[in-house]
């Protein structure tokens, strides 16, 4: 279960025109997620596991630059795709709190 993966945001827009994505986090806080690297981002059925270069709080949202891209048009193919991480890298819940994945 450990190495299982946890799904914790979503690609949900581009940010300028050198490859940065603006992204939903459903952790708690939310730039929590810019800590979480790799990522593994659902493409059909598998994950591709993808590094963070670094990220940002950009209003009420994140924006991350993600390693290999440097034009929008390459991380379009991206956009509205889950973003999940292995178990391991995430804090265990305390005590009376749960992972959604956990309520599933």
């Amino acid at each position: 279960m450990q190495d299982s993966l946890v799904i914790v945001g979503r690609i949900v827009g581009l940010f300028g025109v050198r490859g940065e994505v603006k992204v939903h986090a459903y952790t708690e806080p939310r730039e929590m997620i810019l800590s979480l690297s790799p990522w593994h981002v659902r493409q059909g059925e598998r994950w591709q596991p993808i590094e963070l270069e670094g990220g940002r709080i950009h209003g009420k949202g994140l924006v991350a630059r993600l390693s290999g891209f440097s034009d929008r048009e390459e991380v379009r193919p991206w956009l509205g795709k889950d973003i999940a991480v292995r178990r391991a890298q995430l804090p265990p819940p305390l005590p009376g709190e749960y992972y959604w994945a956990d309520l599933e």
